[in-house]
């Protein structure tokens, strides 16, 4: 009789044929499904099979009752299929397969919220069900990725010491695996991942924006600022992009102008403002991203509102870096607090400092500010009250108000820095204008008026209570 697998993975694109191989370089013995679609998709799976050394002894199915049949009990599969219609197929197959103990795994960028409703419903079945955040691309998923986990505890336990295996390490050795509470709370934390990588994507490219005003660009910025404590897997990227010459110049040049983005950014951006968590920077980086996709307006409003032909002087590169340090702390601080918030609203317990131990490596926004955090939430859930921020503060505010006027006086948009000092004007500020708003609406709405003297009394109103002008 065959040997039956211990895991198997369902989905052979890029990302789940190199979790495969990872799981399978790490012992772990697997049966392989893809789908079969006549003339697209055939035999995908023995094709990766026979592709990479690491899964010959793998088993390969495009029958999936053949492949559930295939795998010891109890099942562990993994699903690595697209979020949406391709995951919820998968998993209606797979309901009428499984037995009661079995474990799914939607390793996919499913939105948190339909992974809490499916684990409910295949709870009810005896199943399990975990949402799995997997951040790193292809390469960390070959590698390592950062995995983030969400589900009952029972059956993370139970699949845990193998995913530490998979996983990416970290410098001190610890495995970039966490479980974070029931439901979509893995989601919810790739979730937040993506948002706070789209930021950090935006900053260095309004810091490659600002560059470009120069006669000959220093492209060389990045990688020096790579050898300090800026260092970060996307500003080592940015780095070595930029170092791709054409015969025309800067390769990226020739790149059309108009982002794209997914559903994670979005996400996180609308779970924000649901739950009413300042999180102002990954929303101006997913607006940037809508702006930018906009490019036949664009080269219409560029013709009909041209810029002022002034030469732009050049920016200060010490500045520019300590305005860059400043706002990824800003940005850090909101995506963690959005994550403090969800634990209320969506009852989960977790550290944060989990959350950020989990980010330390295979993932994106991984880098030396990611490994600080770490240490400073284990104390401090709010990173702005930390002395490690306060220093930040004094060093660098200045620069980053230089930068945002240098930027306004030359028509350069930099809508991630001019969102992390508005943001800092804001929640320094003891009073604000917030009462004027409370007065607005009070005065169009009757919403009532909270004191000075007794902010837990809210039934009162300003004299202009009953009064009708709208014309």
């Amino acid at each position: 009789m065959t040997q039956k697998a211990g895991w198997g993975i369902i989905g052979m694109g890029v990302m789940g044929t190199s979790l495969s191989r990872n799981f399978a370089r790490n012992g772990i013995q697997l049966a392989l499904y893809n789908q079969y679609v006549k003339g697209e998709e055939e035999g995908i799976a023995a094709l990766r099979c026979s592709q990479y050394p690491e899964l010959h002894s793998a088993l390969a199915f495009e029958d999936i009752t053949s492949f559930v049949k295939a795998l010891e009990r109890p099942r562990k599969i993994l699903v690595m299929v697209p979020a949406g219609k391709a995951i919820q197929s998968v998993l209606d197959q797979l309901g009428v397969l499984l037995s009661p103990g079995d474990i799914i795994i939607d390793g996919g960028n499913s939105f948190f919220e339909a992974t809490q409703q499916r684990e409910e419903e295949f709870v009810k079945a005896g199943i399990s069900f975990l949402g799995m955040g997997v951040s790193g691309g292809e390469e960390g998923a070959l590698k390592g990725p950062a995995l983030m986990i969400g589900g009952q505890q029972t059956a993370f336990e139970m699949v845990a010491s193998d995913l530490a295996l998979v996983a990416a390490k970290n410098q001190k050795g610890q495995a970039c695996l966490g479980h974070f509470g029931k439901g979509g709370a893995g989601h919810y934390v790739k979730m937040v991942h993506n948002g706070i990588e789209y930021a950090e994507m935006q900053l260095l490219a309004e810091v490659y924006e600002c560059l470009l005003t120069e006669s000959t660009p220093s492209w060389e910025l990045f990688q020096s600022w790579q050898q300090t404590e800026s260092k970060s897997y996307l500003l080592g990227i940015t780095a070595d992009i930029v170092s791709y010459q054409s015969d025309n110049g800067l390769f990226i040049e020739a790149i059309l102008d108009k982002t794209h983005h997914k559903g994670t950014g979005s996400w996180s951006s609308i779970s924000a403002i649901s739950q009413g968590s300042p999180a102002s920077l990954m929303q101006a980086a997913l607006n940037a991203r809508f702006t930018a996709s906009q490019k036949a307006l664009r080269v219409e409003l560029a013709a009909a509102l041209p810029k002022k032909a002034e030469k732009a002087s050049e920016i200060s590169h010490e500045n520019l870096k300590k305005a860059y340090d400043l706002a990824r702390w800003i940005n850090h601080h909101q995506g963690f607090q959005l994550l403090e918030f969800a634990q209320k609203t969506y009852s989960w317990s977790f550290p944060l400092a989990e959350a950020a131990k989990s980010w330390t490596a295979g993932c994106i926004i991984q880098s030396e500010l990611m490994q600080e955090l770490t240490k400073l939430l284990k104390k401090e859930n709010n990173l702005l009250r930390t002395p490690a921020f306060i220093k930040v503060y004094q060093e660098n505010s200045s620069a980053l108000s230089e930068v945002i006027q240098w930027a306004a006086q030359y028509q350069i948009p930099i809508p991630v820095f001019s969102a992390a000092w508005n943001y800092l004007l804001a929640i320094k500020q003891a009073n604000s204008s917030g009462h004027f708003i409370q007065a607005q609406r009070d005065y169009f709405g009757g919403h009532g008026l909270e004191w000075k003297e007794d902010e837990n009394d809210s039934s009162k109103h300003g004299p202009w209570h009953g009064k009708v002008n709208r014309d």
